[in-house]
Order: C-alpha cells, then structure tokens, then sequence
C-alpha cells in the first residue's frame, strides 16, 4: 500500500478538561493511550483555536493520529460514538464563514422526542450510576447531550432500542449497547437524525442534519468555524469499490470521519463509506494516492509506513522504530503461545489469544514469550494481558469484565465534560 503525505497539522481542544482525565475513570490503559494520542500533534502545538471549545460536543475520543496522515483529508475529523461527538481539526480547512443558516430550519425536539429521551435516559443514568460515574442520576444532564445527538422518527427503532435497554439493564454493570454495531437499534435511533440539513449542509450539531435509514449521519465541524460544521451522511464501505472514503471505524465503533477536499471541485464531499477495523479494512489509499478507498489492512510481514495501516497495528523499520512516510517497515508478525516476542531481532507481538510475558530484566535486550490472556478476575499489569482487553489498575488490579468497546461505550453515555 502506497505511503501518503502526513497533512501540514493537527489538533484537539477538549472543552475545560484533558482527556487524561477523561479516559481515567471508565477506561483501560488502551483507551487512555487513545485519548492521550490526541494532545501529541504531529507537528507542534494544538492549532484550534482556543474559543471552539465551548462550541465542541460533550464527548472526547480520539484515535491514533497516525491515521491523520491523509492526502486531502483537509476539512474537519470528527470522531463520534453514539449520542456524542469530537471535532479534530487537520489540514488547510476551507469552511463556508458567517452565522449558521438553518436552511429547513434547525431542529427542535418535538414533545414525543422528549418522551423517548427521558425514558432513555432514565434507564442510561441507572447504568451510569451502577458503573460509579456519579452517584444519583442527572437525567437532564443526559436529555441535554441527546438533544444534540439527535433522534430517528422511526417509532419501530425507538421501540427496539428501549427494549434492548430494559434488557441490557438486566445484566448488570455491562447495561449500555456497543457502539461498532451499526446496525444496532439504539446506534441507528442516534445515527439517523431527522433534522433538516442535507449532506453537505451547515449543522450547529447532528441534531440538524437530515438522516438516511442504514446510513450514518453526523454533523462534522471544521477548522475554521468555532460554531457550526457540515453534515456527513457515511455509509459502510466494502472492500474493492472504488467509491472514495470519508473515514474509519476503529474496531471499538469510534468513527474517524471526514469531509474530502477534491481538485477541480468547489464543495467537499461529504458523501461516501466508512471503512471498519472489524472487517479488516481501512481508509487508504491505494495505488491512486489522490483516492482513497476502503483497503484490507495489510497483512503481517508486508511493506507499510503505518501502524494503522496494519493488521497486526505495528509497522517498524528493521532497527525496531516507527516506520513513516519518508521510511517504509514490515508490519510486525504475530506469533501463537510459546513463541518469542518483543525482542530486539523479530519484534513479534502476539496473536488475539495470548499476551507478551517478559522474560527478560535487561531493559536493553527485552524479550518475553506468548502465553494464553488471562480470564476477568486475574491480577494483571496492563490491558493486554485480559482477554476482556482491560485491566483495572485503579481498585481492582484485575482484568475487567467489561470490553474496552464496552467502556467507551459507557463513557459516551455517562461522560459530562
């Protein structure tokens, strides 16, 4: 896969509180390291300007920025998990100036919307609180971040999402739906809004766009407007079209997405699929470098220039550093139990079964050996030795129940930022 030129800059802003602390109370190290990924800009400081950060929804995640390392994806990144989203802003932004113009008129909630979001969120607070994000519900606090999420007018998603809820509620702390699902009730109540601005349209939140039934809609802010975006309508992208994509889907349900620049065109587009981690795809570009399309992560062993671009999430040079634009690597192998790993010779890392145990107490010859990830309950150090993807360093210092999807999940739901 051709290497693209990573764009001229990046940045974050997160609304009065840094997504340390963000990722700290709900989320695994890898979540965290995520979150933290933002606030190391490629290229220097944050470059946003300070007075967005009143005007960002409440949700902050983020992906690696390595992904950022788009030819032409030079308008907003959004990154957007159920009722919430996150502007990151990259590139030479070129977004239409002066006040927003609600061409259908903005959305307002109608007073059966109002029903539905106090059902929701009644159920949503009870699991926030039974997950210690605080201790009484703030339903209000949760009626306010779906206002601006949004909502579908179809009363047959409506009714199947409060259903899965009062199900989910059942079981305990995992109470809340993951958000890779797309096809999800509950995803699709949020992702298919009924505002009335059309793709490519200003929206002051996806409340104001207009959605599509099997499409997700968000409204995605840019660099150069502290108040308003364009709305994006993205659909799920396959493998060998040679439909341009707009963004990717970690393998969590975090969607970077973006509007496209194109030479020669006035208007971006704002159009196009998203290509998800789970399907073993990502939005790259292939032998066209001015198009991106949806890839197949590349495979362990071949030629690459980023980490995100892999399967195995590692592409190295042969002295064992981060493979670039400028200095192609091998995506790391990955290797079954009993086998080496993280050596300074084969820098193997380990398949989806087993983690890394350190064999080694040289800091200057690391190396260890796969073992079988360790079931929730067991004493761990970090996340990659759960099968669940997350060890509780705070209280417990055991391997979690819950999914890193699970706990981002619950952070969209219960963070108030």
């Amino acid at each position: 896969m051709p290497a693209a030129q990573p764009p001229a800059n990046y940045g974050a802003t997160f609304h009065g509180r840094s997504i340390a602390q963000t990722g700290q109370k709900a989320a695994g190290q890898r979540t965290r390291r995520l979150l933290g990924q933002l606030l190391e800009c490629p290229d220097g400081p944050q470059r946003m300007p300070e007075n967005m950060a009143g005007n960002i929804p409440q949700l902050r995640l983020a992906l690696e920025p390595t992904i950022l390392g788009a030819v032409g994806i030079s308008r907003v990144v959004v990154l957007i998990l159920a009722t919430t989203s996150v502007a990151i802003a990259c590139g030479s932004a070129s977004s239409p100036a002066g006040p927003l113009d609600c061409i259908g008129g903005c959305w307002t909630a109608t007073p059966a919307d109002e029903q539905f979001f106090t059902e929701m969120c009644t159920l949503t607070e009870a699991c926030c609180v039974a997950n210690a994000y605080r201790s009484t519900t703030d339903v209000e606090g949760c009626k306010k971040l779906f206002r601006r999420g949004g909502l579908s007018h179809d009363a047959k998603l409506r009714e199947a999402c409060l259903a899965e809820m009062k199900s989910l509620a059942a079981t305990g702390i995992n109470c809340v739906p993951e958000a890779w699902d797309l096809s999800d009730a509950c995803m699709r109540v949020t992702y298919e809004p009924s505002g009335p601005q059309a793709p490519g349209e200003q929206c002051e939140s996806s409340a104001d766009c207009q959605g599509t039934p099997g499409k997700v809609t968000i409204c995605g802010r840019v660099f150069a407007s502290p108040t308003f975006g364009l709305c994006l309508s993205l659909t799920r992208g396959v493998a060998g079209s040679n439909e341009r994509c707009l963004g990717t889907i970690t393998p969590e349900g975090l969607i970077l997405a973006a509007a496209k620049d194109v030479a020669g065109q006035d208007k971006p587009v704002t159009t196009g699929p998203v290509c998800e981690a789970r399907a073993g795809l990502v939005c790259a570009p292939g032998n066209d470098l001015a198009l991106w399309t949806c890839q197949p992560l590349t495979a362990d062993g071949a030629t690459c220039n980023y980490s995100t671009y892999c399967a195995s999430k590692q592409c190295l040079r042969s002295d064992g550093t981060e493979a670039n634009y400028d200095h192609a690597g091998t995506c790391t192998r990955r290797v079954a139990s009993g086998q080496v790993c993280g050596d300074n010779v084969t820098h193997a890392r380990c398949d989806a079964t087993n983690y890394c145990q350190d064999t080694s107490d040289d800091p200057f010859m690391p190396g260890g050996v796969c073992v079988p990830k360790l079931a929730a309950g067991s004493a761990c150090r970090n996340d990659e030795m759960c099968v669940s993807g997350t060890c509780d360093l705070n209280t417990t210092k055991a391997c979690s129940t819950q999914t890193e999807a699970k706990q981002i999940a619950l952070l969209a739901y219960c963070a108030r930022l």
